[in-house]
């Protein structure tokens, strides 16, 4: 009896194995994937921004992590973005690359970036890195379509997205359509909120609604005003930007004899070039024409009207300013001694409450407080006052997208003040900041 029953037993063993093996291979599976997946950190929050424009789209993620136990181990993470990039950027907010790897997969059609963060967290602290792209878009009848996917290793617990269609687009669909929509400075603002979001999927088409824009030239017109001949020529710099996502080539003409202009240059995808262009002002008169900017790739021209007036002799303006001027310094003089005389002593000047220190002063100063790339920028500020943004860029070889930031930040600071001029930023020093006092 005993031998049947250990027959028995061996026998259900063995019809057992299959199923017992399938049980351990599908728990060892489960295994895997567990020990894959960071349980110690989450995602606290994600904020999406982009920027629709007509054949491509910028966007800008921001992810903040926080620390949910103490495991001691520095975060490598990833997220999944469709299509196939190549411009990107991962950063945190002392402008560290973050980056450590990019691959595209043509079975998905996304493209993995995976990012570190520079340091090991402690429990309940959060930490935020941006990830920077620019997206391509597909034309189908010439409506353009955005197909914006993105998903994260992990759920997300607050993610909210801005998508704003730029001047001069039509908006024909979304999906999902935009929980509000609102118009700002000209340009459609979509806005989406989400909460335990793992991606995020959406589908905006539009048209442009006037002709194309291929290039910004600023400034976007050159008016000399009235000049006196005590040079020979003037020079002005132009930047070019090219708006396309293929490289162009640029042809300048003009309508005036006056006008030294350069010879056909060639700008790469979303960039910038400077150009000289020279005035001879060895003529005297009126002079009013433009000057064409063209490209290879649109009949579209960019006109910059040009104006100046040249002349030799001495207004009688100036003859009134120079009288008023000497009759100003005579009767100062007067009153000074009458001063002198009737307080009997030497007049003892004071200085100035507020000076503005030297280069090498602030630098020594703000070098504990700003980092590499914002000293950088404010050297350039510093040495070149009213120094425009794209110079800055040109100078410091920073992408727009960092510079942005940065310049951003020390505006924040009131170290810089940025204003408007043209179709370009300026960029000035904050003289009201203590910093700069001594």
């Amino acid at each position: 009896m005993k031998k049947v029953t250990v027959v028995f037993f061996i026998l259900v063993l063995f019809a057992s194995l299959p199923y017992l093996s399938q049980g351990l291979t599908s728990n060892s599976k489960v295994s895997d994937v567990f020990t894959q997946v960071d349980h110690n950190i989450g995602i606290s929050k994600v904020n999406l921004l982009g920027s629709i424009y007509f054949l491509f789209t910028n966007i800008n993620i921001s992810i903040e992590y926080i620390q949910l136990t103490d495991n001691g181990t520095l975060l490598i993470d990833y997220i999944e973005i469709k299509g196939n990039l190549s411009n990107v950027e991962v950063t945190d907010q002392l402008d560290s690359n973050l980056l450590i790897g990019l691959k595209y997969n043509e079975t998905s059609g996304f493209t993995k970036i995976t990012f570190q963060l520079p340091k090991v967290l402690s429990i309940g602290e959060k930490y935020t890195i941006q990830v920077y792209s620019i997206l391509p878009t597909e034309t189908s009848e010439g409506v353009r379509e955005l197909d914006l996917s993105v998903s994260w290793s992990r759920s997300v617990s607050v993610f909210s997205s801005t998508i704003y269609l730029e001047k001069n687009l039509i908006l024909y669909s979304t999906n999902p359509q935009p929980q509000t929509l609102s118009v700002i400075d000209s340009r459609l603002r979509m806005t989406w909120d989400t909460i335990n979001l793992e991606s995020f999927d959406l589908i905006v088409e539009y048209k442009s609604g006037l002709t194309q824009q291929i290039i910004e030239v600023s400034p976007s017109s050159w008016h000399v005003g009235r000049i006196s001949r005590s040079n020979t020529k003037i020079i002005q710099s132009f930047t070019v930007t090219n708006l396309l996502t293929v490289p162009i080539k640029v042809n300048i003409t003009n309508n005036l004899d006056i006008i030294d202009i350069p010879s056909d240059f060639e700008i790469n995808s979303l960039s910038f070039a400077i150009i000289d262009i020279e005035l001879d002002i060895s003529k005297d008169g009126e002079f009013v024409g433009q000057i064409t900017f063209l490209t290879n790739v649109s009949i579209n021209e960019v006109d910059i009207p040009v104006s100046l007036t040249v002349y030799t002799t001495i207004s009688p303006w100036t003859y009134f300013m120079i009288i008023f001027s000497v009759f100003a310094v005579a009767l100062g003089v007067r009153e000074y001694r009458q001063y002198l005389k009737s307080k009997n002593k030497k007049q003892v000047t004071s200085p100035e409450k507020q000076v503005v220190q030297d280069e090498r002063t602030v630098l020594d100063k703000l070098e504990g407080i700003l980092s590499e790339k914002e000293l950088q920028v404010m050297k350039e500020i510093l040495k070149n006052p009213e120094i425009s943004q794209s110079q800055v860029a040109l100078r410091t070889k920073i992408p727009k997208a960092t510079l942005s930031r940065i310049i951003q930040r020390l505006e924040n600071k009131r170290l810089i003040i940025k204003k408007s001029v043209g179709m370009s930023n300026k960029l000035y020093i904050n003289e009201d900041s203590p910093v700069f006092k001594i």
